[in-house]
């Protein structure tokens, strides 16, 4: 589960696995899925912005990792039981 700012780490992705993505940044290889809308506005509610909350949202409806570069995302995503495949600076 992919964004399109994440698409360069998602292609790496594409050739052994479906890459799934949201509707509001879709990837020209993925496969677009309608985010959960009770669980999208209770992420919305709880500040995480839009693009990240349907990303985790569809994460969960399609139960596959998701990949993120930013830290408090992929705490979220964990704190719901999603995998998360986290890349950028190491501590």
């Amino acid at each position: 589960m992919a964004t399109r700012e994440h698409e360069r780490v998602a292609k790496i992705f594409s050739p052994r696995f479906r890459v799934y993505c949201p509707p509001s940044s879709p990837i020209s290889f993925g496969i677009v899925v309608e985010p959960d809308e009770a669980l999208f506005l209770a992420l919305l509610n709880n500040g995480i912005s839009r693009e990240y909350a349907e990303a985790i949202a569809v994460a969960a409806k399609v139960k596959k990792p998701l990949i993120v570069g930013r830290e408090e995302v992929a705490k979220m995503a964990l704190k719901l039981g999603i995998p998360v495949i986290m890349y950028g600076k190491s501590r």
